[in-house]
């Protein structure tokens, strides 16, 4: 059966040649992407939703150490497999956090719309040229979607998120990393600018106080944006924990 990426694909691709391009989502498929057994991943969660600490470091070793590449169009078909996917929360020095409003392509897209407090997205097999796969591919994630430059020492591990819910989010894992400025100044190029990804997806944020997410979590509005399972998670599990600033940094 084709995934629901696939049937896209080959629709865009239809649209695209009688323009002469070539749609982005194609390579996408076409790309290899960082892949791990699913039974494995599942029981370093032991039953949870989401992990920090040992746990967290656990399943993120098992990505770079026992993990593969496969093109992405079978990884979005493999039952047997979970795909890496690393995502960083920014805050600024003041503890805030960078609150993302996205706006996706098509409005079925279960993101669209939606306030996220991470950006990131999948391994690719050129990440693990320079190092730590996941760590190169969240830096790439990031100068892609939010025009951050980093290097490695300067992201966080601070947990791990899986939900076996349905739909796209149970072939994902997200492993969780924090990035802090070490000044408020990154207000000034971050909150209120609008960012476009080469898929097509932009972004726009701000700053908020780590109260204010809980709060949006405890009230959330009867329309409007509504933070989407995987930020409620870090909001509730890591940051709310103690600010996730206890995970491990690496070197």
């Amino acid at each position: 059966m084709k995934s629901d990426l696939q049937i896209r694909a080959e629709s865009l691709a239809e649209e695209f040649k009688k323009k002469g391009r070539r749609p982005v989502v194609i390579e996408e498929l076409e790309e290899d992407i960082l892949c791990a057994a699913k039974s494995d991943l599942v029981a370093l969660f032991s039953g949870k939703n989401c992990v920090t600490g040992q746990a967290a470091m656990a399943v993120a070793d098992q990505f770079v150490n026992s993990g593969k590449y496969v093109p992405r169009a079978t990884a979005e078909g493999a039952r047997d497999l979970l795909q890496a996917l690393p995502i960083v929360v920014v805050r600024n020095k003041s503890g805030r956090v960078l609150q993302l409003r996205r706006r996706e392509r098509s409005s079925e897209n279960p993101l669209n719309d939606r306030i996220v407090i991470w950006a990131g997205g999948h391994v690719r097999r050129e990440d693990a040229n320079n190092g730590n796969s996941l760590i190169h591919g969240a830096l790439r994630e990031l100068h892609e979607e939010l025009r951050l430059s980093l290097g490695p020492k300067s992201l966080q591990l601070v947990g791990a998120i899986y939900a076996d819910s349905g739909g796209s989010t149970s072939k994902h894992v997200a492993v969780v990393y924090q990035w802090k400025a070490e000044s408020d100044d990154v207000d000034i190029v971050l909150s209120g600018t609008e960012f476009f990804e080469r898929r097509g997806t932009s972004l726009s944020g701000k700053f908020v106080e780590v109260k204010d997410l809980k709060d949006l979590i405890a009230s959330p509005p009867k329309s409007g944006q509504t933070l989407e399972p995987w930020s409620e998670l870090i909001v509730r599990e890591i940051l709310g924990a103690g600010g996730g600033l206890t995970g491990r940094l690496f070197l």
